[in-house]
């Protein structure tokens, strides 16, 4: 059934079999024991021997030891974990020789494909990012991370690789996507997720020339409500100080003289310090 993968249909398939043989990522070992497992959103887990997804429907099918199948539907799912493709891990290091990007990407292409819905599938899709834009392919790259997203939980994604997907949105002039993936990134309960969504919402009105809303519905919101997620917070400072600055309003000074005495090192304060 289309969008529907076995947990090691991946191994088994000759095609990708051969290719992964080709550019050096498939590992000849069998794979270590892996317990499968699905966590749902009143905190109950379920293990399983086998975890199917089934795209059309967005439902996870959990086959127990003795065949019994349970179906839960996707929205429910907060955290899955299942076994990691082969070789996976040593595609970041191939990134850096473009020479492997030719048999590199079908690989990667075939992971997101099997495992969608399935978290390698993230994994596997950021790699593929990071040869489109090295291939200057921004749509693919977009495309891509819209396609994995579509099956994934926002929290499930790095933070690194949804500011970027993010970041490419806005340069596209893809203002309506990017606040959709904002809306749903701030319903994760994910408090890193959600402060990027903030970030993000306020770089978008702080392009329309927006600087207040720009200040009360992203920058002020990631700088308060979560000031525990340190890695934004000197560029929140920054981007205070900016709306404020833009805004004419005597307080930019005093916020960047804070980003400065908090963040001395951070290259929001080169940027904006001085």
């Amino acid at each position: 059934m289309k969008g529907e993968s076995k947990l090691n249909r991946v191994t088994h398939d000759p095609t990708l079999m051969a290719a992964t043989l080709a550019c050096g990522i498939f590992l000849a070992s069998a794979p270590a024991v892996h317990a499968d497992f699905v966590v749902l959103k009143d905190g109950t887990r379920f293990d399983a021997e086998m975890i199917n997804y089934n795209g059309g429907r967005k439902e996870y099918a959990l086959t127990d030891e003795i065949g019994a199948v349970i179906r839960k539907p996707a929205k429910d799912v907060i955290e899955i974990s299942v076994a990691p493709p082969p070789g996976l891990d040593r595609a970041e290091g191939m990134l850096k020789d473009p020479a492997n990007f030719e048999t590199l990407v079908p690989v990667l292409q075939k992971v997101v494909e099997e495992y969608r819905g399935r978290k390698w599938d993230i994994e596997a899709a950021g790699y593929l990012v990071e040869v489109y834009l090295k291939q200057d392919k921004t749509k693919d790259a977009i495309a891509i991370s819209d396609e994995v997203f579509a099956h994934s939980q926002p929290r499930w994604v790095p933070a690194a690789y949804s500011r970027r997907y993010l970041d490419l949105l806005v340069k596209d002039g893809q203002a309506a996507a990017v606040r959709k993936r904002v809306d749903k990134m701030l319903l994760s309960n994910h408090p890193p997720t959600m402060a990027i969504a903030c970030l993000v919402r306020g770089d978008v009105l702080m392009t329309e020339g927006k600087f207040k809303e720009a200040l009360l519905e992203g920058y002020f919101r990631t700088a308060l409500i979560y000031r525990d997620v340190r890695s934004v917070q000197a560029e929140a400072l920054a981007k205070i100080a900016k709306c404020l600055e833009g805004l004419r309003d005597p307080r930019a000074d005093k916020m960047r003289q804070r980003l400065i005495e908090r963040y001395p090192n951070s290259r929001w304060a080169n940027e904006f310090g001085g």
